[in-house]
């Protein structure tokens, strides 16, 4: 399967320009798996986000830095990407997802 990515506003683009070169590729990388595969196949990688509808996280690591990319499908054949961090944690702390909750709010209405 092959999906377009999508950026919704410049939030991806603001969180990637912040990590290091390295970094940057890894998380373009895991962008592009995630562009050609099932989501079931990934399902190491990927986390539907229980508490904003709609919305998933897809995770990857590089050295001891783990990322969190978050994106919704707008059909099966296109991503759109919201934001994504640099975890320090397990959890998504509530401040994170008041964030993934106000970037879905603001697409779904502009949709």
């Amino acid at each position: 399967m092959n999906r377009e990515i999508k950026k919704y506003k410049n939030y991806f683009d603001k969180f990637i320009s912040k990590l290091e070169f390295n970094e940057a590729v890894k998380v373009l990388k895991a962008l592009d798996i995630l562009k050609f595969r099932q989501e079931f196949t990934l399902k190491h990688f990927v986390k539907k986000i229980k508490s904003v509808k709609g919305v998933y996280e897809l995770r990857t690591q590089y050295g001891n830095n783990e990322f969190r990319i978050f994106y919704i499908y707008e059909n099966d054949k296109i991503i759109v990407l919201f934001n994504g961090i640099k975890k320090k944690n397990q959890k998504l702390s509530k401040k994170e997802l008041e964030k993934i909750k106000l970037i879905k709010k603001a697409y779904d209405k502009e949709k």
